[in-house]
């Protein structure tokens, strides 16, 4: 799990120091750090060179067996650092954009007023498909929501559809599985609930 800006900041606030976050595998050890709460990319360590393939990464490095390759996607800039895109399982391609779903969920719990939610993306095979925000606990503005996402993500993976439930269905060591949302979406299309500006859209 990543840490976020926000909890890098806070745990600099309260330490009194700088707060460097590691990136690597168990196969490779380190490969690379940020300082969380002031950079959203990371350089590679010392004698680490990465590089972007289809299905991942590979990283070349002296104190591992190279080329390693790690199940993540990045996306190098000019001066070597990156920036971790997701898993290459966890990868949606929205729009001709590509995002990580879990990245774009991790952003998603700094939400104003948001108690608990997900994004998630239908699987209709429909290639115009746009991703579904279903949350719990009090009924969110759709314009405040667009708003303050609009501000962090691609427009492409802004939610089309809003579901206000209840209760997340979470299992007992809270992960939502994929059934589960399949049915809360399957049962708000079956009610054919017209848009709104706030609750189920």
């Amino acid at each position: 799990m990543l840490l976020t800006q926000q909890l890098a900041q806070q745990a600099e606030g309260l330490i009194g120091a700088p707060v460097l976050e590691i990136y690597g595998s168990t196969e490779t050890g380190v490969l690379a750090m940020r300082r969380s709460a002031k950079e959203a990319a990371w350089d590679p360590v010392s004698g680490v060179r990465v590089e972007s393939v289809a299905d991942g990464t590979l990283a070349y490095g002296s104190h591992f067996h190279s080329p390693a390759h790690v199940a993540d996607q990045i996306e190098i800039d000019a001066t070597g650092s990156f920036r971790l895109l997701g898993r290459s399982t966890d990868m949606i391609k929205i729009g001709g954009r590509r995002a990580s779903l879990a990245g774009l969920n991790l952003l998603l719990q700094d939400l104003p007023g948001l108690e608990d939610g997900v994004l998630y993306l239908p699987a209709t095979m429909n290639p115009t498909e746009r991703l579904c925000l279903i949350y719990s606990g009090p009924t969110l503005n759709r314009a405040e929501v667009e708003q303050w996402l609009r501000t962090r993500v691609d427009p492409a993976f802004l939610p089309r559809t809003i579901i206000h439930v209840d209760k997340l269905p979470r299992s007992d060591g809270g992960k939502l599985p994929r059934h589960a949302l399949d049915a809360l979406f399957a049962a708000r299309q079956r009610r054919g609930k017209p848009s709104g500006s706030t609750g189920e859209t």
